[in-house]
C-alpha cells in the first residue's frame, strides 16, 4: 500500500490540494491530510476543510511521500523550520517530494534541488538558484523530486505522482476515466 502525506496550512490554494487528494485517491494511494496547524484549514479562498492529523503525529517511516501545495502563503513557511527539516529526511530517505506553486521553493531553500528539473509558478522562484528551471512544462519528475507549476497544471502534478509510483498504464488509465484532454 502506497502512502503519501499533504501538507496543509491556513492560506494554501485549495484546489491545488483538494485536487490532488482526489487524484491519488482514485488512483487507490492512500493520502493523509496533515495540518501544520489546527485542523481546520482555512484555504486563500475561504474554503475550509478538516485535516486528519497535525504535524506533531506525522511520522516520516509511516509515508512513502510529502507533498506540499503552493500558495501565497508558502512565503511564510520559507520561516519555518521545521517544515525545511521534514522535508529533508523525506529526501535523505530517498522519498517523493511533490511540490507545485510557490512551494518548490521550500525544497529549494531545503537545500535538495541541486541540478534538479523543476518547474514552479513563474514569480516565485526563490533558493531556485542551484535547479535546472523550466517554465514550459506543467509539472517535471527529476529522480523523487516532482514539481507543478500551479493550479492550473494541477491534474499533469497529481498524475505525474501517480506515474512515480504506479507506472504510465495507470497514469494513461486514470487520464482516460477522467477524460483528460490537453490541447
Amino acid at each position: 500500500m502506497i502512502k503519501l502525506a499533504i501538507l496543509l496550512h491556513n492560506g494554501l490554494e485549495e484546489t491545488e490540494a483538494i485536487a490532488t487528494i482526489d487524484i491519488l485517491r482514485r488512483a487507490d494511494i492512500t493520502v493523509d491530510m496533515i495540518a501544520m496547524h489546527d485542523l481546520l484549514i482555512k484555504g486563500a479562498h475561504d474554503i475550509h476543510f478538516m485535516a486528519e492529523k497535525s504535524f506533531e503525529q506525522m511520522q516520516v517511516n509511516e509515508y512513502d511521500g510529502l507533498i506540499i501545495p503552493g500558495g501565497a502563503v508558502v512565503e511564510h513557511l520559507l520561516e519555518k523550520e521545521k517544515i525545511i527539516n521534514v522535508i529533508k529526511s523525506f529526501d535523505e530517505k530517498n522519498k517523493m517530494v511533490a511540490a507545485i506553486c510557490a512551494a518548490p521553493q521550500l525544497l529549494g531553500k531545503a537545500g535538495i534541488l541541486k541540478h534538479k528539473n523543476v518547474t514552479h509558478f513563474p514569480t516565485t522562484n526563490k533558493f531556485l538558484e542551484q535547479a535546472n528551471v523550466d517554465l514550459s512544462r506543467p509539472a517535471i519528475t527529476d529522480g523523487h523530486i516532482i514539481t507543478g507549476q500551479s493550479i492550473g497544471t494541477v491534474i499533469q502534478f497529481a498524475l505525474e505522482i501517480v506515474k512515480h509510483f504506479k507506472g504510465e498504464k495507470a497514469k494513461k488509465a486514470l487520464e482516460k476515466d477522467m477524460v483528460v484532454q490537453y490541447s
